[in-house]
């Protein structure tokens, strides 16, 4: 968990303070390789921040759409975006990149037709 607790720190402390995320759970499971999850929140976006395994990951949805995870990188893709090299920096780079974009496509008018696209370019519900 420090680890993540670190890394959230570091290089997505924006979530907190520009986009007003808050932390609304955590999990830590030391006798499963220390896997670790922190899961935040704002008006509009549900993100968690995972490592499993050794593995760090991210995953959203909206707020409102209840079941429906997708990684990072699914979500960045229907966004015509991609980062080469998925360093801790560089994924929060990213995903301080397609912010606005992604909020505009996790809007209720726009969901549907967003969960449709992430679906077809592979991305499963977590």
């Amino acid at each position: 968990m420090d680890e993540l607790l670190c890394v959230l720190m570091c290089h997505f402390n924006f979530l907190y303070r520009e986009f007003s995320f808050k932390i609304v759970g955590s999990q830590y499971l030391p006798e499963e390789f220390g896997n670790a999850e922190i899961r935040m929140e704002n008006d509009s976006v549900a993100i968690t921040l995972t490592i499993d395994h050794g593995e760090f990951g991210v995953m959203l949805r909206p707020l409102r759409a209840d079941g429906d995870w997708f990684t990072l990188g699914v979500v960045a893709d229907v966004l015509n975006d991609r980062a080469m090299n998925l360093s801790y920096y560089n994924i929060a780079a990213m995903l301080l990149r397609i912010y606005p974009r992604m909020i505009e496509a996790f809007s209720p008018e726009k969901w549907e037709s967003t969960r449709r696209k992430l679906l077809r370019r592979g991305g499963m519900p977590l």
